[in-house]
């Protein structure tokens, strides 16, 4: 990733706020998934320098300084798979960036809070229904989310993806509901009016998420992050599938009596009627 032009040159900076810029300049791409605990951490200053910092460099606060940042480095599709393009040669076999990726999964791990997802599964194993929002690459989540869960005899409803037709869905949400939602890279107008409707019904949302910070986080009942790859890497969905699978086993582990029931019944129909419908190999 080239660095992004930020010359501090002019500044007057004491030897505290040089560390902070020099952090800056050289991990910018860590920055806008920090708060300023992590970044006084990393340059070993106080927390009240690190907020002094924005306003000697014309910054109001950190949240405007890592908005700047999110817009100055934006990755187009070409750029971000070229570097998986990249990462093929000649000295490096398919397996290799298999196993590459599954680093994704480590991380999401060592930021697991265990009690907070417990909460999320308890919060699915006791609504009315699960509302699952996914756009884009993460749909394929959401349709594996769905098709497991309704083996469990949970209620799930798929939303629709953008556009006017979401209010159709909408509208039959209730407070007893739980609304999943995957928010990758950015908050959409979509994920906006999710968390809005959400917030004035009372009802709960879980927010599955590959930043660090966004005001989505704020917004959600629960969040569970998950890796996917740098900013201006081609994102890997291994982590989230991961996680999604997670989720799945320990939703049916909760409820056990009744998930093996219900399988139960599926393997008996699909005995009954097996001439009539065999399964497809």
């Amino acid at each position: 990733m080239e660095n992004l032009n930020l010359d501090f040159r002019d500044k007057k900076l004491s030897k505290n706020n040089e560390k902070i810029a020099n952090y800056i300049i050289n991990k910018m791409d860590l920055v806008p998934f920090m708060v300023e605990k992590d970044l006084a951490e990393a340059c070993n200053v106080s927390i009240s320098t690190i907020s002094r910092f924005w306003e000697i460099i014309n910054f109001k606060n950190f949240r405007e300084f890592k908005d700047f940042l999110k817009q100055e480095t934006s990755f187009s599709p070409a750029d971000k798979i070229k570097t998986a393009f990249d990462k093929i040669t000649d000295n490096k076999v398919i397996s290799d960036i298999m196993l590459s990726s599954s680093n994704y999964i480590k991380q999401t791990v060592d930021k697991l809070d265990t009690k907070n997802f417990q909460n999320v599964i308890t919060a699915i194993n006791q609504c009315s229904t699960l509302h699952i929002y996914a756009s884009s690459s993460s749909a394929c989540l959401s349709s594996l989310l769905e098709f497991r869960l309704k083996r469990f005899d949970i209620d799930v409803k798929v939303l629709t993806r953008s556009g006017h037709e979401l209010f159709e869905d909408l509208i039959h949400i209730k407070k007893n509901d739980v609304i999943i939602i995957f928010g990758f890279t950015q908050e959409s107008p979509e994920i906006k009016v999710l968390f809005d409707f959400a917030n004035n019904i009372g009802c709960k949302t879980v927010l599955i998420t590959d930043l660090m910070v966004s005001s989505m986080i704020d917004n959600a009942t629960f969040c569970l992050y998950t890796a996917r790859g740098e900013l201006w890497e081609f994102h890997s969905m291994l982590a989230p599938l991961a996680l999604v699978e997670s989720i799945i086993v320990s939703v049916g582990k909760a409820r056990e009596e009744k998930s093996l029931d219900k399988l139960k019944k599926l393997q008996e129909l699909r005995d009954d009627y097996k001439k009539l419908l065999p399964k497809k190999v």
